[in-house]
């Protein structure tokens, strides 16, 4: 296969300006390839929107998934918006829209939170880092990349605050509750100081061995403690997930919410309404004395 034109500086152009992950970059290259490959390695075709509506329905007739299909259209959509002027509304050359059905994200309720939050060991360091990590993350609904990148530096206590960088580089500050401020300053005061002196980390949270804390290592502990508490497993998005339903239950605005997410796009947040539309049946069956 011939190289792509333009590929090289097109990723470059999202990895420095946009700052994608590399993982998202190395599947826009992917279906990129693909697309170029489809045109039949001609130039003129690859900035040419028709020939992209023809790819992405060829991906649909050979079975591609929905999501599939439509990660193509983004890296198409992309690639149209940096070498071709604006043709539509949206900045971008028409291209057909992909419908993809998203499943309703699963959400904890209070008791199985307070159950879960109740499973570590408080008497034991390790324990006690646990419980300041799964109050924070229930606290400030932070994804694992976010909560294990924090520093010392992004804590703030007059009111407590986490300073945090989510995707694309996006810095926000969320707030944090009284019982988080409470298990996270018991962490920083009786073990992190002791953990830290090994490695000199500025992570906030560190394993024993006083390194930053891995991804991997968020998904165990909570899969860990969700079943010492006897519930189903359970994954730190569904922490996050959890945050934002029983902050719209609560009676929070969706743009509130929004912005303590980190969503770049309001329709990333509105699928915690339907959560909630989903939740009203039962919840009226069994509350309403004449249901």
């Amino acid at each position: 296969m011939t190289p792509m034109p333009g590929l090289g500086e097109f990723l470059a152009h999202l990895g420095l300006e946009r700052h994608l992950s590399r993982a998202t970059l190395a599947a826009y290259e992917a279906d990129l390839l693909a697309f170029w490959e489809f045109c039949g390695e001609d130039p003129a075709a690859v900035h040419d929107p028709g020939w992209g509506n023809r790819f992405l329905a060829a991906e649909r007739e050979r079975g591609r998934s929905a999501a599939t299909v439509a990660r193509r259209r983004a890296a198409l959509a992309r690639w149209y918006r940096y070498w071709n002027p604006p043709t539509s509304e949206d900045g971008a050359p028409v291209l057909a829209p992909v419908r993809v059905e998203r499943p309703l994200p699963t959400v904890l309720s209070s008791k199985a939170v307070d159950a879960l939050l109740a499973a570590p060991d408080v008497g034991r360091p390790q324990g006690l880092r646990d419980r300041a990590l799964l109050e924070v993350l229930y606290a400030t609904g932070l994804r694992v990349s976010e909560v294990i990148a924090v520093e010392l530096e992004d804590l703030w206590w007059d009111p407590p605050r986490v300073r945090c960088r989510g995707k694309g580089g996006r810095e926000r500050v969320v707030p944090m509750g009284r019982h988080a401020r409470f298990w996270l300053s018991r962490y920083l005061d009786e073990v992190r100081p002791k953990w830290a002196l090994r490695r000199g980390e500025a992570a906030v949270f560190l394993t024993r061995q006083g390194r930053r804390f891995t991804r991997q290592g968020v998904f165990k502990l909570v899969r860990r403690y969700a079943e010492r508490a006897g519930l189903a497993p359970v994954s730190p998005h569904q922490w996050r997930h959890t945050f934002a339903t029983h902050l719209l239950e609560g009676g929070a605005d969706l743009r509130a919410v929004q912005a303590l997410l980190g969503h770049e796009d309001i329709t990333t947040t509105q699928i915690y309404t339907h959560v909630e539309r989903h939740r009203i049946g039962p919840a009226y069956r069994a509350h309403h004395p004449r249901a």
